[in-house]
Protein backbone atom coordinates (compact mmCIF):
# COMPACT_ATOMS: atom_id res chain seq x y z
CA UNK A 1 0.00 0.00 0.00
CA UNK A 2 1.16 3.69 -1.00
CA UNK A 3 1.57 6.27 1.63
CA UNK A 4 -1.42 8.33 2.35
CA UNK A 5 -0.36 11.97 2.56
CA UNK A 6 -4.40 12.49 2.85
CA UNK A 7 -4.39 11.33 6.38
CA UNK A 8 -1.32 13.24 6.93
CA UNK A 9 -2.89 16.41 6.32
CA UNK A 10 -6.36 15.55 8.04
CA UNK A 11 -3.78 14.41 11.48
CA UNK A 12 -1.70 17.76 10.98
CA UNK A 13 -4.62 19.85 10.25
CA UNK A 14 -6.53 18.27 13.80
CA UNK A 15 -3.21 18.60 15.65
CA UNK A 16 -3.17 22.55 14.18
CA UNK A 17 -6.55 22.88 15.42
CA UNK A 18 -6.48 21.00 18.96
CA UNK A 19 -3.81 23.07 19.88
CA UNK A 20 -2.29 22.09 23.68
CA UNK A 21 -4.14 18.54 23.65
CA UNK A 22 -2.23 18.02 20.55
CA UNK A 23 0.85 17.43 22.07
CA UNK A 24 -0.42 14.63 23.06
CA UNK A 25 0.00 12.30 19.91
CA UNK A 26 1.67 14.85 17.14
CA UNK A 27 5.01 15.98 16.84
CA UNK A 28 6.14 18.16 14.11
CA UNK A 29 7.57 16.79 11.56
CA UNK A 30 10.43 18.94 10.77
CA UNK A 31 11.46 17.78 14.54
CA UNK A 32 10.86 14.37 13.78
CA UNK A 33 13.22 14.33 11.06
CA UNK A 34 16.20 15.46 12.85
CA UNK A 35 15.85 12.96 15.63
CA UNK A 36 15.71 9.99 12.76
CA UNK A 37 18.57 12.05 11.00
CA UNK A 38 20.78 11.95 13.96
CA UNK A 39 19.70 8.69 14.47
CA UNK A 40 20.28 7.16 11.06
CA UNK A 41 18.81 4.03 11.38
CA UNK A 42 19.85 1.33 8.97
CA UNK A 43 18.98 -1.87 7.55
CA UNK A 44 18.32 -5.31 10.47
CA UNK A 45 18.15 -2.65 13.08
CA UNK A 46 15.30 -1.78 15.33
CA UNK A 47 13.68 1.11 16.06
CA UNK A 48 11.59 1.94 19.11
CA UNK A 49 9.40 4.73 20.65
CA UNK A 50 8.34 4.71 23.76
CA UNK A 51 5.63 7.29 23.54
CA UNK A 52 4.59 6.72 20.28
CA UNK A 53 1.66 8.96 19.51
CA UNK A 54 0.34 8.74 16.21
CA UNK A 55 3.72 6.99 15.18
CA UNK A 56 5.58 9.52 13.09
CA UNK A 57 8.72 8.64 14.57
CA UNK A 58 8.80 5.20 13.18
CA UNK A 59 7.50 6.23 9.97
CA UNK A 60 9.86 8.70 9.26
CA UNK A 61 12.02 6.31 10.38
CA UNK A 62 11.23 4.20 7.54
CA UNK A 63 11.05 6.49 5.43
CA UNK A 64 14.28 7.72 5.80
CA UNK A 65 15.62 3.82 5.25
CA UNK A 66 14.05 4.00 1.55
CA UNK A 67 15.26 7.27 1.12
CA UNK A 68 18.78 5.82 1.88
CA UNK A 69 18.25 3.15 -0.33
CA UNK A 70 17.55 0.54 1.86
CA UNK A 71 14.78 -2.21 2.28
CA UNK A 72 11.98 -0.36 4.75
CA UNK A 73 10.60 -4.17 5.23
CA UNK A 74 14.25 -4.52 7.00
CA UNK A 75 13.80 -1.95 9.56
CA UNK A 76 12.01 -3.52 12.47
CA UNK A 77 9.47 -0.87 14.45
CA UNK A 78 8.38 -1.23 17.89
CA UNK A 79 5.83 1.69 19.66
CA UNK A 80 4.29 1.83 23.17
CA UNK A 81 1.49 4.41 23.78
CA UNK A 82 -0.06 5.03 27.35
CA UNK A 83 -3.67 6.85 25.85
CA UNK A 84 -5.87 4.07 24.03
CA UNK A 85 -7.57 6.36 21.42
CA UNK A 86 -4.07 8.19 20.49
CA UNK A 87 -3.07 4.24 20.16
CA UNK A 88 -5.94 3.56 17.80
CA UNK A 89 -4.62 6.35 15.68
CA UNK A 90 -1.26 5.21 15.61
CA UNK A 91 -2.38 1.71 14.66
CA UNK A 92 -4.89 3.47 11.96
CA UNK A 93 -2.01 5.75 11.00
CA UNK A 94 0.65 2.42 10.61
CA UNK A 95 -2.08 0.49 8.76
CA UNK A 96 -2.96 3.74 5.69
CA UNK A 97 1.25 3.75 5.77
CA UNK A 98 1.07 0.28 4.75
CA UNK A 99 3.33 -0.73 7.84
CA UNK A 100 2.56 -3.83 9.16
CA UNK A 101 4.99 -5.23 10.72
CA UNK A 102 4.92 -2.53 13.16
CA UNK A 103 4.61 -4.17 16.96
CA UNK A 104 2.85 -1.31 18.88
CA UNK A 105 1.59 -1.95 22.57
CA UNK A 106 -0.95 0.03 24.95
CA UNK A 107 -0.22 0.77 28.71
CA UNK A 108 2.17 3.24 30.34
CA UNK A 109 5.61 2.55 29.55
CA UNK A 110 7.19 3.58 32.88
CA UNK A 111 5.05 1.83 34.80
CA UNK A 112 4.89 -1.13 32.61
CA UNK A 113 6.47 -1.58 29.62
CA UNK A 114 5.34 -4.27 27.67
CA UNK A 115 7.96 -4.95 24.80
CA UNK A 116 9.81 -7.57 26.41
CA UNK A 117 12.59 -10.99 25.09
CA UNK A 118 11.86 -14.00 25.42
CA UNK A 119 13.42 -14.49 28.77
CA UNK A 120 11.17 -12.30 30.04
CA UNK A 121 13.75 -9.00 29.83
CA UNK A 122 13.49 -6.28 28.38
CA UNK A 123 13.94 -6.08 24.47
CA UNK A 124 16.87 -3.91 23.77
CA UNK A 125 16.64 -1.79 20.88
CA UNK A 126 19.22 -0.06 18.01
CA UNK A 127 18.06 2.68 18.20
CA UNK A 128 15.17 4.73 19.87
CA UNK A 129 12.90 8.27 19.34
CA UNK A 130 10.61 9.62 21.50
CA UNK A 131 9.32 13.01 22.23
CA UNK A 132 7.98 12.15 25.91
CA UNK A 133 4.83 14.50 27.17
CA UNK A 134 6.49 16.87 28.85
CA UNK A 135 6.65 17.90 32.68
CA UNK A 136 4.63 14.57 33.58
CA UNK A 137 4.31 13.05 37.46
CA UNK A 138 4.56 9.02 37.77
CA UNK A 139 2.92 6.49 40.52
CA UNK A 140 6.20 4.65 41.87
CA UNK A 141 3.86 1.84 43.69
CA UNK A 142 4.38 -1.48 41.89
CA UNK A 143 6.41 -0.25 38.84
CA UNK A 144 7.52 -2.71 37.07
CA UNK A 145 10.97 -3.25 36.07
CA UNK A 146 12.90 -0.97 38.55
CA UNK A 147 16.16 -1.26 37.63
CA UNK A 148 15.94 0.93 34.71
CA UNK A 149 16.05 3.80 36.96
CA UNK A 150 19.44 4.19 38.49
CA UNK A 151 17.94 7.66 39.95
CA UNK A 152 14.33 8.35 41.03
CA UNK A 153 13.43 11.36 40.31
CA UNK A 154 10.27 12.63 42.90
CA UNK A 155 6.60 11.62 42.04
CA UNK A 156 4.82 14.81 42.03
CA UNK A 157 6.60 18.22 41.26
CA UNK A 158 5.94 16.89 37.61
CA UNK A 159 9.64 15.92 36.95
CA UNK A 160 9.44 12.39 35.35
CA UNK A 161 10.73 13.86 31.95
CA UNK A 162 14.43 12.02 32.89
CA UNK A 163 12.44 8.97 33.93
CA UNK A 164 11.62 8.46 30.68
CA UNK A 165 15.41 9.23 29.50
CA UNK A 166 16.15 6.17 31.66
CA UNK A 167 13.73 3.77 30.64
CA UNK A 168 15.02 4.72 26.98
CA UNK A 169 18.97 3.92 28.17
CA UNK A 170 17.46 0.78 29.51
CA UNK A 171 16.40 -0.51 26.58
CA UNK A 172 19.08 0.41 23.99
CA UNK A 173 21.52 -2.06 23.26
CA UNK A 174 25.55 -1.64 24.29
CA UNK A 175 25.99 -0.24 20.79
CA UNK A 176 22.92 2.18 20.35
CA UNK A 177 21.62 5.68 19.83
CA UNK A 178 18.97 7.51 20.83
CA UNK A 179 17.25 10.93 20.47
CA UNK A 180 14.63 12.27 22.59
CA UNK A 181 13.22 15.73 22.71
CA UNK A 182 13.24 17.30 26.16
CA UNK A 183 12.13 20.51 27.86
CA UNK A 184 15.44 22.73 28.80
CA UNK A 185 14.76 22.36 32.62
CA UNK A 186 16.22 19.10 32.36
CA UNK A 187 19.00 20.86 31.61
CA UNK A 188 19.62 22.76 34.91
CA UNK A 189 17.46 21.88 37.33
CA UNK A 190 19.08 20.84 40.64
CA UNK A 191 18.00 17.67 42.94
CA UNK A 192 17.55 14.14 41.30
CA UNK A 193 17.48 15.69 38.05
CA UNK A 194 21.21 16.73 38.52
CA UNK A 195 22.06 13.48 39.60
CA UNK A 196 20.72 11.88 36.58
CA UNK A 197 22.39 14.34 34.68
CA UNK A 198 25.70 13.24 36.20
CA UNK A 199 25.05 9.73 35.78
CA UNK A 200 25.04 10.43 31.95
CA UNK A 201 27.86 12.22 32.16
CA UNK A 202 30.03 9.69 34.24
CA UNK A 203 29.30 6.56 32.13
CA UNK A 204 29.90 8.99 29.05
CA UNK A 205 26.68 7.92 27.42
CA UNK A 206 25.71 11.86 26.50
CA UNK A 207 27.11 12.23 23.47
CA UNK A 208 24.81 15.87 21.94
CA UNK A 209 22.51 18.18 23.62
CA UNK A 210 20.91 20.35 20.88
CA UNK A 211 18.54 23.52 21.73
CA UNK A 212 15.73 24.36 19.66
CA UNK A 213 13.79 27.41 18.79
CA UNK A 214 10.67 28.29 21.12
CA UNK A 215 6.96 27.70 20.00
CA UNK A 216 7.83 24.82 17.66
CA UNK A 217 5.22 22.32 20.05
CA UNK A 218 1.83 22.07 20.18
CA UNK A 219 0.42 23.12 23.54
CA UNK A 220 3.76 24.96 24.95
CA UNK A 221 5.99 27.97 23.78
CA UNK A 222 8.78 27.23 25.91
CA UNK A 223 12.08 26.07 24.40
CA UNK A 224 12.94 22.78 23.76
CA UNK A 225 16.07 20.54 23.47
CA UNK A 226 17.23 16.97 21.72
CA UNK A 227 19.71 15.33 24.05
CA UNK A 228 21.61 12.56 21.99
CA UNK A 229 22.88 9.20 24.04
CA UNK A 230 25.17 7.03 22.39
CA UNK A 231 26.42 4.05 24.16
CA UNK A 232 28.70 3.38 21.10
CA UNK A 233 32.58 4.10 22.37
CA UNK A 234 30.93 5.64 25.90
CA UNK A 235 33.89 4.24 27.90
CA UNK A 236 36.21 6.53 25.35
CA UNK A 237 33.65 9.53 25.40
CA UNK A 238 36.13 12.55 26.15
CA UNK A 239 33.40 15.35 25.02
CA UNK A 240 29.69 15.96 24.83
CA UNK A 241 28.60 18.38 21.65
CA UNK A 242 26.85 21.47 22.51
CA UNK A 243 24.28 22.88 19.23
CA UNK A 244 22.36 26.31 19.48
CA UNK A 245 20.28 26.50 17.03
CA UNK A 246 17.70 28.48 18.85
CA UNK A 247 18.07 31.43 16.31
CA UNK A 248 17.13 29.23 13.30
CA UNK A 249 13.79 29.13 12.05
CA UNK A 250 10.43 30.29 10.18
CA UNK A 251 8.41 32.19 12.01
CA UNK A 252 4.83 30.99 11.51
CA UNK A 253 1.25 32.51 13.06
CA UNK A 254 0.74 30.14 15.86
CA UNK A 255 4.24 28.65 15.81
CA UNK A 256 7.67 28.72 14.77
CA UNK A 257 8.86 25.97 11.99
CA UNK A 258 12.32 24.89 11.18
CA UNK A 259 13.16 24.86 7.46
CA UNK A 260 15.19 22.09 5.39
CA UNK A 261 18.63 24.37 5.63
CA UNK A 262 17.82 24.24 9.14
CA UNK A 263 17.55 20.52 9.61
CA UNK A 264 20.51 20.19 7.66
CA UNK A 265 22.71 22.63 9.87
CA UNK A 266 21.67 20.59 12.66
CA UNK A 267 22.37 17.10 11.47
CA UNK A 268 25.59 18.36 9.59
CA UNK A 269 27.10 19.77 12.82
CA UNK A 270 26.11 16.90 15.30
CA UNK A 271 27.71 14.76 12.23
CA UNK A 272 30.66 16.73 11.85
CA UNK A 273 31.20 16.98 15.29
CA UNK A 274 33.60 20.24 15.73
CA UNK A 275 32.89 23.32 16.87
CA UNK A 276 31.46 25.86 14.35
CA UNK A 277 31.67 29.75 15.08
CA UNK A 278 28.65 31.12 16.76
CA UNK A 279 26.74 27.87 16.61
CA UNK A 280 28.00 24.83 18.05
CA UNK A 281 30.77 23.87 20.23
CA UNK A 282 32.28 20.07 21.67
CA UNK A 283 32.87 21.01 25.31
CA UNK A 284 35.67 18.38 26.47
CA UNK A 285 35.29 16.72 29.83
CA UNK A 286 38.17 16.63 32.12
CA UNK A 287 38.92 13.12 33.96
CA UNK A 288 39.02 13.42 37.62
CA UNK A 289 39.55 10.09 40.29
CA UNK A 290 38.40 8.22 37.24
CA UNK A 291 35.37 10.54 37.76
CA UNK A 292 33.67 12.40 34.51
CA UNK A 293 32.73 15.75 35.43
CA UNK A 294 32.15 19.08 33.39
CA UNK A 295 33.09 22.36 34.12
CA UNK A 296 30.06 23.45 36.27
CA UNK A 297 29.46 19.89 37.56
CA UNK A 298 26.35 18.64 35.90
CA UNK A 299 24.61 21.69 34.79
CA UNK A 300 24.25 21.30 30.81
CA UNK A 301 22.36 24.42 30.16
CA UNK A 302 23.29 25.38 26.54
CA UNK A 303 23.71 28.98 27.51
CA UNK A 304 26.47 28.32 30.10
CA UNK A 305 28.36 25.44 27.89
CA UNK A 306 28.39 27.66 24.97
CA UNK A 307 27.73 31.46 24.08
CA UNK A 308 26.60 31.35 20.77
CA UNK A 309 26.83 35.45 20.45
CA UNK A 310 29.76 37.30 19.81
CA UNK A 311 30.62 39.71 23.33
CA UNK A 312 29.11 42.49 21.18
CA UNK A 313 26.41 40.66 20.65
CA UNK A 314 26.00 39.32 24.62
CA UNK A 315 26.02 42.76 25.70
CA UNK A 316 23.90 44.68 23.59
CA UNK A 317 21.09 42.18 23.79
CA UNK A 318 21.93 42.45 27.89
CA UNK A 319 21.28 46.11 27.45
CA UNK A 320 18.18 45.15 25.87
CA UNK A 321 16.55 43.18 28.49
CA UNK A 322 17.87 45.27 30.98
CA UNK A 323 16.11 48.32 29.53
CA UNK A 324 12.53 46.28 28.92
CA UNK A 325 12.33 44.96 32.41
CA UNK A 326 13.15 48.74 34.11
CA UNK A 327 9.52 49.80 33.05
CA UNK A 328 10.42 53.76 33.68
CA UNK A 329 9.15 55.82 31.36
CA UNK A 330 7.33 59.51 31.02
CA UNK A 331 4.33 59.47 28.74
CA UNK A 332 4.99 56.60 27.14
CA UNK A 333 8.74 57.06 26.18
CA UNK A 334 11.54 55.73 27.44
CA UNK A 335 13.66 58.41 29.12
CA UNK A 336 17.18 59.48 28.63
CA UNK A 337 17.74 59.24 32.35
CA UNK A 338 16.54 55.49 31.74
CA UNK A 339 18.72 55.00 28.65
CA UNK A 340 21.89 56.70 31.08
CA UNK A 341 21.06 54.32 34.05
CA UNK A 342 21.38 50.94 31.92
CA UNK A 343 24.34 51.91 30.12
CA UNK A 344 26.68 53.17 33.53
CA UNK A 345 25.02 51.54 35.86
CA UNK A 346 24.57 47.87 34.79
CA UNK A 347 27.12 45.34 35.98
CA UNK A 348 28.90 45.15 32.41
CA UNK A 349 29.01 48.71 31.69
CA UNK A 350 32.72 48.65 32.06
CA UNK A 351 33.30 45.56 30.14
CA UNK A 352 33.57 46.92 26.22
CA UNK A 353 33.28 50.92 25.07
CA UNK A 354 30.12 52.09 25.30
CA UNK A 355 29.26 55.70 23.07
CA UNK A 356 25.78 57.09 23.73
CA UNK A 357 24.64 58.37 20.21
CA UNK A 358 21.51 60.17 20.63
CA UNK A 359 18.69 59.86 23.78
CA UNK A 360 17.70 56.30 22.17
CA UNK A 361 20.79 54.56 21.06
CA UNK A 362 24.40 53.56 22.01
CA UNK A 363 26.98 51.81 20.50
CA UNK A 364 29.19 49.17 21.87
CA UNK A 365 32.58 48.48 19.84
CA UNK A 366 34.12 44.63 20.63
CA UNK A 367 36.57 42.71 19.05
CA UNK A 368 35.03 40.40 17.17
CA UNK A 369 36.96 36.09 16.95
CA UNK A 370 39.70 36.34 14.72
CA UNK A 371 40.08 39.79 14.03
CA UNK A 372 41.47 42.84 15.31
CA UNK A 373 38.84 45.30 14.20
CA UNK A 374 36.02 46.16 16.02
CA UNK A 375 32.68 46.41 15.04
CA UNK A 376 29.62 48.57 16.16
CA UNK A 377 26.55 47.66 18.11
CA UNK A 378 23.52 49.70 17.94
CA UNK A 379 20.54 49.84 19.90
CA UNK A 380 17.20 51.89 19.16
CA UNK A 381 14.78 52.39 21.49
CA UNK A 382 11.12 53.96 21.05
CA UNK A 383 8.27 54.45 23.21
CA UNK A 384 8.81 52.25 26.83
CA UNK A 385 10.71 49.56 25.12
CA UNK A 386 13.72 48.80 22.80
CA UNK A 387 12.34 47.56 19.51
CA UNK A 388 15.31 47.14 17.82
CA UNK A 389 18.86 46.15 18.47
CA UNK A 390 20.86 45.09 15.44
CA UNK A 391 24.90 44.38 14.77
CA UNK A 392 25.78 44.66 11.09
CA UNK A 393 22.22 45.44 10.50
CA UNK A 394 21.39 42.31 11.92
CA UNK A 395 18.40 42.39 14.30
CA UNK A 396 19.54 40.24 17.84
CA UNK A 397 16.71 41.69 20.17
CA UNK A 398 13.51 40.21 19.34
Amino acid sequence: MRDNPAYEYLLKDFADKAGKKAGEFYTPAEVVRVCVEICDPQENMSVYDPTVGSGGMLIQARDYLRECGGDPQELALYGQEKMGATWSICKMNMLLHGISHAVISQQDTLREPKHQADDGQLKRFDRVLANPPFSQNYIKKDIKFPGRFPVWMPEKGKKADLMFVQHMLAVLKADGRMATVMPHGVLFRGGEEREARQYFIDKGYLEAVIGLPSNLFYGTGIPACILVINKANAAQRNAVLFINADREYREGKAQNHLRPEDIDKIVHAYRAGHDVDAYARCVPLAKSRQRITTATSADMSITRRYQSRTMCERICTAGCRLLKSMRCNIFGKTTRACVKVALYHAPWSNTLPITPISPWQFRISAPLPNTSTSTPAYCNGKRNLLNNCKIGGTSICR
